[in-house]
């Protein structure tokens, strides 16, 4: 099961640069997160590297894309210095892909047939 609500609001997280600056700096009031929780709300919380490793999740296009995603995450030195961190090209890369992502989803709940 895929718990589609955390990967909305994980691919939000990567996708905004100021909010990882706001959040991850601690500088909105009683909220905390890190570049680790957002990669793991993703692909762990969310059961969707399980569901990829059993088969289609959302079409061909779009679990493509978070393989891309995830290597892409896996190319970025989460030790650094935070600033360095979120500057770094690999992670504006993989926040470029998570946006595509984002986009491709939006898209496909638009284009759902209505209930």
């Amino acid at each position: 099961m895929v718990y589609h609500d955390l990967v909305t609001s994980s691919l939000e997280e990567l996708t905004d640069r100021d909010f990882h600056e706001r959040l991850w700096f601690g500088k909105i009031p009683g909220m905390v997160g890190s570049y680790v929780e957002a990669v793991e709300g993703l692909f762990t919380d969310s059961g969707l590297s399980d569901a990829l490793k059993e088969g289609p999740v959302y079409s061909a296009e779009i679990d493509d894309l978070f393989g891309v995603l995830s290597k892409q995450l896996r190319a970025v030195d989460e030790d650094q210095y935070l600033p360095e961190l979120i500057a770094d090209p690999a992670f504006a890369r993989a926040r470029e892909t998570a946006q595509s992502i984002r986009d491709a989803l939006a898209s496909r709940e638009r284009d759902a047939p209505k209930a």
